[in-house]
């Protein structure tokens, strides 16, 4: 779960992350109707201010919810300009083996916390489909030059394969506290090998070591995708001012 605190400044850093599934009360905000495996709850849509240009769809981190995102990404705080349409992503209840079969939000499960045993490539490619439909969907309306996907930790992660994998070319991606899947540079297709990628990790990172999220994205820049990679210092599995206002810029850039 994520907890903001705003300022008049924009947004304070009271960011932190939980890995336990809690319950969110029911924000004020349009419900979209479910995508293939989704929950019935499939996505939170805060709506543009004035028109609809483009739009940018969020995954959050295993078991969270998008309405742990959806105060960070209100018109109020200022992250996103005018006509940006965000799309929150809710993943759908499942068991996670790695924290005991506990049933919680999760794009895919995790068997282990060794990253190089096998990872969860049937959930993940369900993942990949149930969220390109929602690309798909938003294409229709602005095109898919006008879509950002993003994402923090799990979603982070889910951003990338995706991105990667869809088949018309998006704005941008943005990868916060994530990591590359083993095979999701086999899995590369054309259409987004150049697209802008942003990632930002903490070097304290206690839940997605610093060392493995960097080698991921080292080896998508090795592969020749264009990552902007940023690190901060003394930063765990949370977000930072510092980091939010990079963000914002980039998505400003991509989408202009």
């Amino acid at each position: 779960m994520f907890s903001s605190s705003s300022s008049s400044g924009g947004v304070a850093l009271v960011l932190t992350c939980s890995l336990l599934l809690l319950v969110f009360p029911t924000p004020t905000a349009s419900i979209t109707s479910p995508v293939s495996h989704l929950a019935a709850d499939a996505a939170v849509v805060i709506p543009p201010t004035g028109e609809h240009k483009s739009t940018l769809i969020w995954m959050h981190g295993l078991g969270d919810s998008a309405a742990g995102f959806y105060d960070l990404f209100l018109p109020a705080e200022g992250l996103l300009a005018p006509g940006v349409k965000v799309v929150l992503l809710n993943a759908p209840v499942r068991p996670i083996t790695v924290n005991g079969g506990m049933r919680m939000r999760g794009w895919y499960d995790i068997y282990s916390m060794d990253r190089l045993r096998k990872e969860d490539e049937e959930g993940i490619a369900q993942s990949v489909v149930s969220v390109s439909a929602v690309i798909d969907q938003e294409s229709l309306l602005v095109g898919s030059n006008k879509i950002v996907v993003g994402g923090f930790s799990q979603g982070a992660a889910m951003s990338v394969r995706t991105a990667l994998e869809y088949p018309a070319k998006l704005a941008g991606v943005v990868a916060l506290s994530g990591y590359v899947f083993q095979k999701t540079i086999s899995r590369m297709q054309e259409a987004n090998r150049v697209t802008p990628f942003f990632a930002y990790h903490g070097e304290s990172d206690p839940v997605v070591p610093f060392p493995y999220g960097k080698e991921g994205f080292d080896s998508l820049i090795t592969a020749g995708v264009p990552v902007e990679w940023h690190s901060e210092r003394g930063l765990g599995h949370s977000l930072s001012p510092k980091e939010l206002s990079l963000v914002s810029s980039f998505i400003a850039r991509v989408l202009a």
